[in-house]
């Protein structure tokens, strides 16, 4: 299974190797659509998912993706999505489909029991994506670092019993 990740933050790039992505690129130096046409063969990816909410790789994804593929966007957009011609020429001549997801559901089936359900089982280690515990006292400062990239994180939680 190949499982390739383009990203520009080293924390997040350590941890797309350790939960299995087989390839890990950062965007500031290797070229995505060049890179995909490479590892593909020049058949592009069947099922991207773009968690930037950038405007350039969310059209880099469709760019990318494979005849018939899927491109689900999960990012919270930075900007309006603008998408040029050849791109949306892209999505009608490929077939592609574009679809909008948000971060969790509720119903019809529940993605927070099911999300348990691998943890509890171990098919989902969350400890590997989860790169800070603070408490929840400090959660205004950590939450403007966090906006300003200060340091390097993926997922941090915020818990009322930690310690400062």
């Amino acid at each position: 299974k190949t499982i390739i990740g383009f990203g520009r933050d080293e924390t997040r790039q350590e941890i797309a190797k350790d939960v299995g992505f087989t390839h890990v690129y950062d965007t500031r130096l290797d070229e995505p659509i060049a890179t995909v046409e490479k590892i593909t063969g020049g058949e592009g990816i069947p099922l991207i998912f773009e968690c930037s909410g950038s405007n350039v790789l969310q059209s880099i994804a469709i760019d990318c993706a494979a005849r018939g593929g899927e491109v689900i966007l999960i990012g919270n957009p930075q900007h309006s999505l603008k998408i040029s011609q050849d791109s949306v020429n892209r999505i009608l001549r490929r077939e592609l489909r574009l679809v909008g997801s948000w971060s969790s559901k509720i119903r019809p089936e529940n993605e927070w029991a099911e999300a348990m359900s691998y943890m509890a089982s171990n098919q989902l280690e969350a400890g590997k994506i989860v790169t800070h515990t603070v408490p929840l006292s400090a959660a205004s400062s950590i939450i403007e670092d966090m906006y300003f990239k200060r340091f390097g994180y993926s997922k941090v939680l915020f818990d009322p019993t930690h310690s400062e």
